[in-house]
């Protein structure tokens, strides 16, 4: 919007300048008089700036439906996708993390796709080796005695909107509980490399005491050190299978 603004400026600066530098020559040229060729000038540039300016639109997320889905089996790529969380710190600032190592696939198969993946526990990553060391230990997760945290979906549905909603189970440190995961399928395509592309973009909470991660400190003003309830963020695009 901004060039198409300094074009229309410029050009009129230009037209303003042809009113004064042109109209003795365009008057002889024409035969005709100095105030009627300024009229002339006046009238178009009260056209131009009549006009509506012409804005770029901007790109936009599109979003599909579980039913656009093309069949078959995809992975879930790494490169280009994240497993991530946000948690409270002192009821302060959102700590956010990811793990680094993860695998997963999405069957299409179906009547209704299935996600399943699982990360591996010691990758995780939060920008903090000190505060990554302690999260891997047996305070958190015991990633040496449980190594790995799975999901799987067993129903997928529509939601509000655009939007899905996935339930299944969650299994962190040997303890299993239901998650419902909501977020929206990205609109598929082919890649570069001729590859078939679907995406998710899924989030979910969950109360991490439900999975002995119960590890915290209460602080002189009675926020907790580390805040219960933790977002799950997942964002992957996952190729199809050939």
């Amino acid at each position: 919007m901004s060039r198409m603004r300094a074009a229309s400026d410029g050009l009129l600066r230009v037209l303003h300048g042809a009113r004064v530098a042109a109209r003795p020559v365009a008057a002889q040229m024409l035969s005709l008089e100095p105030a009627i060729l300024d009229a002339a000038i006046k009238f178009a540039l009260g056209w131009l700036q009549a006009q509506p300016l012409r804005t770029e639109t901007p790109l936009s997320t599109t979003t599909a439906s579980l039913e656009t889905i093309p069949a078959g089996t995809y992975n879930v790529d790494p490169a280009h996708s994240n497993v991530g969380f946000e948690v409270r710190h002192m009821g302060i600032a959102t700590v956010r993390g990811a793990f680094r190592k993860f695998q997963g696939t999405i069957d299409a198969a179906g009547d209704a796709p299935v996600l399943e993946g699982s990360v591996e526990v010691a990758s995780i990553d939060t920008n903090d080796p000190q505060r990554d060391a302690h999260l891997a230990a047996p305070d958190f997760f015991d990633a040496e005695s449980h190594p790995q945290i799975t999901f799987r979906s067993a129903a997928a549905e529509p939601a509000e909107g655009s939007q899905i909603r996935l339930r299944g189970e969650i299994t962190i440190k040997g303890i299993t509980q239901p998650l419902e995961l909501t977020g929206v399928v990205a609109e598929g395509g082919t890649d570069p490399w001729g590859n078939e592309r679907i995406g998710l973009e899924l989030s979910g909470t969950i109360d991490r005491r439900e999975f002995d991660l119960k590890w915290n400190q209460t602080l002189p003003n009675g926020n907790l050190l580390v805040a219960n309830e933790v977002k799950l963020l997942l964002s992957v695009s996952a190729v199809k299978a050939a």
